[in-house]
Order: C-alpha cells, then structure tokens, then sequence
C-alpha cells in the first residue's frame, strides 16, 4: 500500500485562475530514482513534543507505534526538555 508513495510529497496551495495566466507554464518536478532505489532509502519521521503531566507523551508514543508499522519507516521521538522552574511545577502540581 506504501511503497507506491513518492520519495518525497510537494505541497502546493491552489494558484486562482487570474494569477495562473500570469505564469508562463507549470512548473513540474519528475522524480528520477528507481522503484528500488526508493525501497532502499528509508522514509524519516521525528515526533518533537513537550509534555508536562505526560499527556502529549503518551500521544507521541502512539504515533511512534503507527509510523513504525509502515515498513521502511525510521521513527525518531524527542522530547523537549522543561523549561519552567521547579518551583512553578511545584504550584501547578506538574510532576
């Protein structure tokens, strides 16, 4: 089901009509590696998060399952250290 995805996705918001006659044609991107150069190449997702009573951490981790059940993908997952002081944690009983 996954293996027909291209290397990569471009995302490109609709142009209106009136600015697209301004352009002189559509620009186009081929895609030049083989089918086995793509199975090769692994696909790389990094789930950043912050989390203060774990909530979001638990999330993350249930995404990280769904991404590493798609074979050729590498899940990576960080979290982004706390920056309150302890004494501000301590007032929002945030463990």
């Amino acid at each position: 089901k996954y293996g027909s995805l291209p290397a990569f996705v471009l995302h490109q918001p609709p142009i209106p009509q009136e600015e697209a006659k301004q352009f002189p044609k559509q620009i186009s991107f081929t895609q030049q590696s083989s089918a086995a150069s793509r199975s090769a190449m692994a696909t790389k997702i990094y789930i950043v998060y912050y989390s203060t009573w774990g909530h979001v951490a638990t999330l993350a981790e249930e995404i990280k399952k769904g991404a590493d059940s798609v074979p050729g993908v590498e899940v990576t997952v960080w979290r982004v250290p706390e920056t309150l002081p302890e004494e501000v944690l301590g007032k929002m009983h945030a463990a």
